[in-house]
């Protein structure tokens, strides 16, 4: 990493001593003649004269090697062993496809932009707008000054080839802009591994929820959307429910909204060739958004990429009822970076994918250690709040004492292994904010005597006991347009819409105030003897516009960073869908999904996350309480190795009909102590035979799974409603599992 760092500096440095000598030298370098361009060449490196399809040879090693086309800036990976190739722009487009589309496709960059006034963007590549191409070879690739000269925007990519795959930079202080256009995005090939129609067998991977595979097969033009999602979610500090998505036909559109997007990865596998490679952004993956295309939606081609943003469209509100659209006028600052990780022979396929993705995460530090304890997951709920004449009166479901209660009574059943939360315990109720000065349990649930008793029963049976807070949700007045609430672009403060009864608003601390709040709460718990925290609120990562505290939403993504790490050296965290950049202080990985958004286009959903983390965290699952097929989600979890989740109440769940809890139907601990029995037995054993290794290998056959781990163990889930009689000599009964130790 270090060396890594220092070639960066050393390479940016000489491009900026190039700048600052307006190309003389360069001018006097030797030339050659490169897909229909010129290269300055240095005079330590001579250039192969191998050429693929009017690529020519800039870089390799003993894996792979790079060809390079200046006139596109499209580039051909060759795998070496195989002399399998990837291409990044298409070398000759279909006549169906329109002039606009045709020069898009045929570039390795693209970019859109603003052009002088305008709140729609257009788009600009190699051939449109013609830019002006400077490209200098390094010792292990090569990097390109684009100028769009009639635009005034110009930028610096970096590619960098090694022994895993290729490496692409934009630095943020080499992009420039001279005139009135602005830089809204830019498209690093973006068609990289294209296939058309179904020419070639393989997938696109997208990172939605546990992972889904959309199928290289011809579509027959029944789709017509693509996959568009940005990293991290929403910017509630620009985007607003009047967010127009610039895609390139204005026509479509999600019909659903996407899983938040929790790891900027993506992928693309050719199986019949037995290559392919996962794209992971490295750096700025906040402003990055993942778009799938799959053939039919737009054009005949498969194609899948990472896109940076640089601007955006907004809505300016002129009085309470109108808005009009405006754009960013300070560009989002950040050194974009994606690495491609190459795969090949038994590697090509979505398990190579994990586990590359998975090396990549150990390689930069990314991950926890795990504990090697699996628990069952109990949220208990205290109550919520019910509107009344004069004031809002607090329901109480489950006191501290009542918690205590369920706690002994599994202890009895000879559940060891516990990891309870208290959430929903304060005077203002479920969706009301936690004091940012610490914690609160309310009176009427046993006030801080009965939490301390709670706490101390847990620590003295072995019971992992975390209090639920959120350090980024505001519903006091006192604090409305004060410094301590986030604004938006518009210098608003961020307000949503939640349609309940009480609180039909909540607004959103800003995030100096969420780290101030994260620290207060854990002092509150070292205080209480509480083994660990769980953050609830961090899901959010937004920009904060406050003039007097303004950040951006990387630099909300480094407080939060600074904050969980600091956190986590004094208690265990527990983080719902925690954001990759988060992994690393997570002990608990809660509301892990075992889903996809389900979407039209997609042909396969797989376990990809729980391949990649598996025995590196605990993963718990969503609620298993408000599962439509209970049957099928108990099966799911099995096959990724998740642990259950449980929202528990003492007293019966119709005592919360008249608030806004009244969706959780179905909460009586006497109805899930079976069950709960059950899951934890299951999985309990499970872990035993498989270790608490990873997971090397999963892949499916007619609705049979098969989960192979680390430790030499497999298990065989049938989703099916018919006994199965598997190659392996496994029987497997309907809607079962079965666990062969290693």
């Amino acid at each position: 990493m270090l060396a890594d760092k220092k070639r960066i500096i050393v390479l940016i440095t000489a491009i900026i001593l190039l700048f600052c000598s307006c190309g003389t030298d360069i001018m006097q370098a030797p030339q050659i003649t490169l897909g229909g361009g010129i290269l300055p060449a240095s005079a330590k490196n001579e250039i192969n004269s191998e050429i693929i399809d009017d690529h020519v040879l800039i870089s390799e090693n003993s894996k792979f090697s790079m060809f390079l086309n200046k006139e596109a800036m499209s580039i051909i990976i060759r795998y070496n062993e195989s002399g399998a190739l990837i291409h990044s722009a298409v070398q000759a487009a279909d006549e169906n496809d329109t002039p606009m589309w045709k020069t898009f496709m045929q570039s390795g960059i693209s970019i859109e932009y603003f052009a002088g006034t305008a709140t729609t963007t257009t788009r600009a590549d190699m051939y449109v707008k013609k830019p002006t191409k400077e490209v200098t070879r390094t010792d292990n690739g090569f990097y390109a000054n684009i100028n769009y000269d009639s635009l005034g925007i110009s930028f610096v990519v970096v590619v960098e080839l090694s022994d895993k795959g290729i490496s692409v930079k934009i630095p943020n202080n080499l992009i420039n802009e001279n005139g009135i256009s602005k830089l809204a995005a830019i498209y690093v090939f973006p068609f990289l591994g294209y296939t058309k129609l179904g020419e070639k067998e393989g997938y696109m991977f997208i990172p939605d929820g546990c992972g889904a595979l959309i199928s290289l097969e011809n579509n027959n033009g029944q789709f017509s959307q693509p996959y568009v999602a940005q990293v991290y979610g929403d910017d509630y500090g620009i985007d607003t429910i009047y967010e127009n998505t610039q895609l390139f036909d204005q026509s479509v559109s999600m019909y659903v909204a996407p899983k938040t997007v929790t790891a900027p990865v993506f992928g693309m596998v050719h199986t019949d060739e037995k290559i392919g490679f996962l794209g992971v952004v490295k750096s700025g993956a906040c402003y990055a958004e993942i778009c799938a295309y799959p053939n039919g939606a737009i054009s005949q081609y498969n194609w899948i990429t990472a896109k940076f943003v640089y601007r955006k469209t907004y809505y300016l509100p002129t009085s309470k009822e109108n808005v009009i659209p405006a754009v960013q006028s300070e560009m989002n600052s950040y050194d974009a970076n994606t690495e491609f990780l190459f795969v090949s022979d038994e590697s090509a396929d979505y398990n190579g994918l994990a586990k590359a993705y998975r090396s990549f995460l150990e390689e930069n530090n990314m991950l926890s250690q795990n504990n090697e304890k699996i628990s069952v997951r109990l949220d208990l709920f205290g109550g919520d709040l019910k509107k009344s004449l004069l004031s809002n009166d607090l329901i109480a479901v489950t006191t501290t004492s009542e918690a205590q209660e369920i706690l002994e009574s599994l202890k009895s059943k000879g559940i060891e292994n516990i990891l309870a939360v208290f959430t929903s315990y304060s005077d203002t109720g479920r969706f009301g904010n936690t004091d940012t000065d610490g914690f609160e349990v309310a009176k009427e649930l046993g006030g801080e005597k009965g939490l301390s008793e709670l706490t101390d029963y847990c620590n003295n049976n072995g019971i992992e006991f975390f209090v639920d807070v959120d350090p980024t949700n505001s519903i006091s007045s006192s604090s409305y347009g004060s410094d301590l609430i986030a604004k938006n672009i518009s210098n608003k403060v961020i307000c949503l819409n939640t349609k309940r009864k009480i609180y039909s608003e909540s607004y959103l601390y800003n995030p100096l105030t969420t780290a101030k709040s994260v620290s207060n709460q854990v002092e509150k718990g070292i205080n209480f003897k509480l083994p660990g925290l769980y953050l609830s609120g961090l899901s959010n990562l937004y920009s904060d516009y406050n003039t007097k505290s303004s950040l951006s939403r990387l630099q909300s993504q480094m407080i939060y960073s600074q904050s969980c790490s600091s956190a986590s050296q004094s208690l265990r965290l527990a983080l719902s869908m925690p954001f990759d950049f988060l992994w690393k202080y997570t002990d608990s990985y809660f509301d892990f999904p075992v889903y996809s958004s389900n979407y039209k286009f997609v042909d396969k959903e797989i376990p990809f996350f729980a391949i990649a983390l598996q025995g590196t965290m605990d993963l718990y699952s969503e609620y298993v309480n408000f599962n439509a097929d209970a049957e099928e989600f108990y099966l799911k979890l099995i096959e990724s190795g998740v642990a259950p989740s449980f929202l528990l109440t003492y007293s019966s769940s119709n005592k919360l009909i008249d608030t806004d809890s009244k969706d959780l139907y179905s909460t009586d601990y006497n109805s899930y102590v079976e069950r709960i029995e059950k899951y934890y037995s299951d999985i309990s054993e499970l872990k035993e035979i498989t270790g608490f290794s990873s997971i090397d290998e999963h892949f499916s056959e007619d609705s049979l799974s098969i989960v192979r781990y680390s430790n030499g163990a497999t298990v065989y889930v049938n989703f099916t409603d018919e006994e199965i009689h598997t190659e392996y000599g496994v029987t497997i009964e309907a809607k079962d599992y079965c666990v062969v130790k290693p």
